[in-house]
């Protein structure tokens, strides 16, 4: 039974080793205006290079109740590099968000190296009060 329990553990996927992922890091959140600004800093520290990066996130309040969603564009994701990017979400109360879930790589072109899920490559990390997950 142990060696079983072993065999299903190797087939579980793994999360991106420092060095081979993306480091997504929701680093700010501000109102602007009449919406909730998303500040994140992207690490690319793979090798890998994306034309295309759209994540689909999904916005808590502080009891679990889903605020809203949205999708967000990282647009052109370069290998070894790290850029800063800003979201402006209309629907979204600052002072209501508790979490922010990664709920899904909606866009990821072309497909992670080696067959990977994208999401598996993704390391979200939060700077600040509000909790950033996967």
């Amino acid at each position: 039974m142990l060696a079983a329990a072993f065999a299903v553990l190797a087939f579980v996927a793994e999360p991106a080793a420092a060095g081979e992922g993306i480091v997504l890091e929701l680093n700010k959140v501000a109102v602007r205006d009449d919406a909730c600004r998303l500040t994140f800093v992207l690490n690319n520290e793979s090798d890998a290079a994306f034309s295309e990066f759209l994540l689909q996130l999904i916005f808590f309040n502080d009891q679990g109740g889903v605020i809203t969603d949205a999708a967000v564009d990282f647009l052109q994701v370069r290998p070894q590099k790290t850029v800063v990017r800003y979201f402006d979400v209309p629907e979204l109360s600052c002072p209501a968000l508790a979490k922010v879930l990664l709920n899904d790589v909606a866009a990821c072109s072309p497909p992670a190296p080696g067959g990977r899920d994208c999401l598996d490559l993704i390391q979200p990390s939060a700077h600040g009060d509000v909790d950033f997950y996967k």
